[in-house]
């Protein structure tokens, strides 16, 4: 704005001068001027109406540590190149309710460009980048129009990682939370999933004989039913709300308990006092469970309302401390998680 109207300064200065000493020389380039304030006008309403700018749909996730790429697609669709394109974000953590307000300013050459967004010390957490303020600059930065807003980009970043040494395991003989999941290669009695059908062996029960397809195909076939996965711990959160050392806690010990092969149910209570959880059965599920977790404001259960199945119960309690079937396992209050997980043995 000031190089505007210093240019205006300039321009009437022209003409005034012009008209003092009644020039046509200096009237024409006080004309010429004018003209060339107008002429970056219109190319730059140009340019702002031919600008496209998009996120991405999907929900990206990121690990701490590892190289970001963050960006939106600005598509400039006329001739010219933008000198300056500033972007206004508003960045929210819905996980633990921090706000940060970021200016992003970029030139565009005609085309697709890819504008991406600087590391800004995003702390773990369901991120919702919402675009409130586009504004595109002209050549020379006199003018200034505001763009089209383009939505949101919603990324989670995931906490840090830390080694935790869980040993033992659920026993077979275990009554366990059984999930509507089959173990992809061991086989069950459960007759409503059939796993595989495969040649009769020695030894095989006649009632799982499939006697139609073993007709069929003059070979006595036989049906493999699935066996149900169970889920012989729970991994409770009892806390008022979610903090970086707690995302830190829970996401350690789901990595913890998926290298021992044990399935844990991850359950919290949602700010409508609904009851979460959801089971942790493979990779790609800690970090569903994760989204799922950092999307909701978590609340306290009373000791009354917690699930009692599975049998097994880790609960993560206000200090944080860690509970198992109601026995102190470790205290975070006066450590940080890296001490206390990487020393602690959690015995099952």
């Amino acid at each position: 704005m000031r190089k505007l109207v210093a240019f205006v300064i300039l321009v009437c200065l022209t003409v005034y001068t012009a008209i003092i000493y009644n020039s046509a020389a200096l009237m024409l380039l006080a004309g010429a001027e004018f003209f060339l304030l107008l002429f970056l006008f219109v190319i730059l309403l140009i340019q702002t109406l031919r600008l496209e700018i998009s996120v991405p749909a999907a929900t990206l996730f990121f690990a701490r540590g590892e190289a970001r790429e963050l960006a939106v697609t600005a598509n400039n669709r006329c001739m010219f190149p933008v000198r300056r394109l500033a972007i206004k974000f508003t960045c929210h953590n819905r996980t633990t309710g921090e706000k940060q307000r970021k200016w992003l300013k970029q030139a565009l050459e005609p085309g697709v460009n890819r504008i991406f967004l600087p590391e800004w010390g995003f702390g773990s957490g369901f991120w919702q980048l919402n675009l409130k303020k586009v504004r595109v600059y002209d050549l020379w930065r006199f003018w200034s129009l505001p763009g089209k807003k383009a939505g949101s980009l919603d990324f989670v970043l995931l906490p840090v990682l830390y080694e935790t040494r869980i040993l033992g395991g659920i026993s077979e003989s275990e009554i366990t939370f059984e999930s509507e999941e089959y173990h992809p290669h061991k086989s069950g009695s459960d007759s409503s999933y059939t796993r595989e059908i495969r040649e009769y062996r020695p030894g095989d029960s006649l009632r799982n004989i499939h006697w139609k397809l073993s007709a069929k195909k003059e070979e006595l076939l036989v049906k493999e039913y699935g066996l149900p996965l169970g889920c012989g711990m729970l991994l409770g959160l009892s806390c008022p709300r979610l903090t970086e050392e707690i995302l830190e806690i829970v996401y350690s010990l789901l990595w913890g308990f998926l290298q021992i092969s044990c399935n844990v149910l991850l359950v919290w209570k949602g700010a409508k006092g609904e009851h979460l959880q959801m089971m942790m059965l493979q990779e790609e599920d800690v970090y569903l469970g994760m989204e799922s977790l950092m999307r909701q404001r978590v609340m306290e259960w009373d000791s009354g309302e917690r699930p009692a199945q599975p049998a097994r119960q880790l609960w993560l309690e206000e200090g944080p401390i860690l509970k198992l079937d109601g026995r102190l396992a470790a205290d975070f209050s006066e450590k940080t998680p890296e001490e206390v997980l990487t020393d602690m043995e959690l015995i099952l």
